[in-house]
């Protein structure tokens, strides 16, 4: 800026931006700089003026001192009040979620909604107590929080309780769902197996009943399993269990039990019939009919043995 006596002039080196006064009589001539020795020329680029300030503009946030020459800028005076949003780290950046991160959210996610899944409809738990079955609701929701907290660090605190209220309803599950789930002891499930008929002395043969069977049961898969192992050389053989009356909550379970127990191969099937019955073709066997009987009787009521329907 100029002095009072307009005999100086406040000028600025365009190269290390350090002030110093100079004659007025040197305006646009050539000077060399005390600190940095660069030559420059005295021109209205270089001289600093100042704006005039009026009583009440002081305060003004917008009055910030812009230099005319590159250099340091001069801040806003520590005493005056920073408006709202002026302030630095006001606004929150913006970057972008990481492929992890967003993988580790969804993951979390799904394995809380499939053990919820799995606990409330899954026949494969039935005999599991609604203890144990809470402590894998504990250990899936505890991990499944986890997951979705690491998938937002700008907004931990809001995952944490979206994942906590998520894991508490999955701890809830196995205990709210337990009186509603099918949860039929093998014991109460009507079986009825091909029984032994021991024909009397002077009585007529049966033939009309075993076609009634044949006709109800639709024994046909069977038939075709015998002649399969008898085809193939096996000495393996296949039975046919009759199902009746059960619930289709409890035909998952009987098939895996009778398959544990009678040792037969994963291959054996259970047809639906008419009635809620079914035909289960257990094949693989190398247990006598009358084992395979004992050990379906186990499930039902007393079987019922047909060797000539295997």
């Amino acid at each position: 800026m100029t002095s009072p006596d307009n005999n100086h002039l406040t000028i600025r080196c365009p190269s290390c931006s350090q002030k110093f006064k100079v004659g007025a009589d040197l305006m646009g001539r050539m000077v060399e700089c005390g600190g940095c020795e660069e030559r420059f020329t005295v021109s209205d680029e270089v001289i600093q003026k100042g704006a005039k300030i009026y009583p009440g503009e002081r305060n003004h946030h917008a009055l910030e001192g812009f230099a005319r020459v590159d250099g340091p800028k001069i801040g806003v005076d520590a005493a005056t009040p920073v408006p709202r949003g002026v302030e630095q780290g006001y606004f929150s950046p913006i970057s972008r979620v990481g492929p992890a991160r967003l993988a580790a959210g969804w993951a979390g996610a799904l394995l809380i909604l499939g053990v919820a899944g799995v606990l409330q409809a899954g026949p494969a738990l039935l005999d599991i107590p609604p203890a144990s079955q809470g402590l894998i609701a504990l250990g899936a929701g505890v991990t499944g929080l986890m997951l979705i907290v690491f998938a937002n660090p700008r907004s931990r605190m809001r995952s944490a309780v979206i994942g906590g209220i998520s894991a508490a309803i999955l701890l809830s599950v196995p205990f709210v769902f337990s009186s509603k789930r099918s949860t039929t002891s093998p014991e109460s499930v009507k079986l009825e197996v091909p029984e032994v008929a021991v024909p009397e002395e002077g009585s007529p043969p049966v033939e009309e009943g075993i076609e009634q069977i044949r006709k109800r049961t639709g024994i046909a898969p069977l038939e075709k399993e015998i002649q399969r192992l008898a085809e193939s050389g096996s000495n393996m053989r296949a039975y046919g269990v009759w199902l009746r009356d059960m619930s289709e909550s409890n035909r998952i379970f009987v098939r895996d039990y009778m398959l544990r127990t009678a040792a037969a191969s994963p291959s054996s099937v259970i047809y639906p019939r008419d009635n809620r019955d079914y035909l289960m073709v257990l094949t693989g066997l190398d247990k006598s009919i009358e084992e395979v009987a004992a050990i379906a009787g186990k499930i039902g009521r007393q079987p019922k043995i047909h060797p000539e329907l295997q």
